[in-house]
């Protein structure tokens, strides 16, 4: 997700007052956000809509809240979806099996405004990190893919240094290693130039 936005987050619960309760949270905080009564319909809205974050509840008419969230790690048709799994198991052997189904955290109902909040920044946080790294990742995939388009030579302007690029624009080199390998230059001057660039100092 960018940093600048807001997390839109699925609602997977069939209980209405349960429904209702989330909502007018997560509405407060500023948080978009939709509600399906089954994993079933989940599913049709995570194809839909890139939903960032599912808060689903353990019992689910159907389909389980642990199985929904193994469902979805399984499916390369998703990109990763932090999940939260509510529910009112609280022994050792039940929260390992959420984790070990993939879900990211787990919450004991009745679920405290204030920790559910605290969990929903932990979230955001950690999604953001995952986008900073996808943004990356495509970065150097594209630096790679103009490598290899130039050939494996990097064309560049013998007078001024710019570099030519498979888009047919020139780029000052600086600005060309910071947008294909996030790279960022500091300008010096090296001893043999600068009688060039200050010939009065040319014998000191």
């Amino acid at each position: 997700m960018d940093s600048s936005a807001t997390a839109q987050i699925l609602i997977v619960e069939d209980d209405r007052p349960s429904q209702l309760y989330l909502q007018n949270l997560l509405t407060r905080w500023g948080y978009p956000n939709r509600v399906a009564d089954t994993a079933e319909m989940a599913l049709e809205l995570l194809y839909q809509t890139p939903f960032h974050i599912v808060i689903t509840d353990w019992i689910l008419p159907g389909k389980s809240g642990v199985d929904f969230i193994e469902q979805i790690r399984k499916d390369r048709h998703l990109d990763y979806i932090y999940t939260i799994l509510l529910t009112a198991r609280s022994s050792t052997n039940d929260y390992h099996a959420a984790m070990e189904k993939g879900a990211d955290d787990f919450l004991i109902k009745p679920v405290a405004e204030n920790e559910l909040r605290i969990r929903l920044r932990v979230a955001e946080r950690i999604m953001n990190y995952q986008q900073e790294l996808k943004n990356y990742a495509q970065r150097l995939s594209q630096a790679v893919q103009d490598i290899q388009t130039l050939g494996g030579f990097i064309h560049m302007c013998s007078y001024c240094n710019s570099i030519y690029t498979p888009q047919e624009k020139w780029l000052d080199v600086s600005r060309y290693l910071q947008e294909h390998a996030n790279i960022t230059v500091s300008h010096g001057i090296c001893p043999a130039c600068i009688p060039k660039v200050y010939p009065a100092h040319q014998d000191e």
